[in-house]
Order: C-alpha cells, then sequence, then structure tokens
C-alpha cells in the first residue's frame, strides 16, 4: 500500500516540478504547440488518476477487511 501512495506523491511532484519550468516551445506554430502542451497535460492527469485509482484501491480493501 506505502508503494502505491508513493508513486502518486511522486508523479505528483513530477508534475509540479514540470509546470514550474518555463514553457518550452516546441513548434513555431502557436496552434500546434497549444495543442501538444494540452495533449501532454492530459497524458499527466490520466496517469495520476490511475495511480489515484490503485492506491484508494488498495486502501480501501484493507479498510474493508479490517472492519469485517
Amino acid at each position: 500500500m506505502v508503494k502505491n501512495w508513493l508513486l502518486v506523491f511522486l508523479w505528483a511532484g513530477a508534475i509540479f516540478l514540470g509546470s514550474c519550468l518555463p514553457g518550452a516551445s516546441v513548434s513555431e506554430s502557436n496552434l500546434v504547440d497549444f495543442a501538444l502542451h494540452k495533449m501532454v497535460h492530459l497524458f499527466e492527469f490520466a496517469v495520476l488518476a490511475i495511480l489515484l485509482v490503485r492506491a484508494l484501491r488498495s486502501f480501501l480493501e484493507i479498510v474493508l477487511i479490517s472492519l469485517s
């Protein structure tokens, strides 16, 4: 269970550190640059959501087992 929560906090920290960095331009086109940045954000938070679901599931299993 600790490993699952550690992964959540490490990933959230990586997102935070990445957001502190100045924006890097990947294309000369503003539209392409905007779209790529949004796709990266979608990926980052999708991974965070998956990690959170895994951590919460293991936590709830432990709580439910201890209550029964």
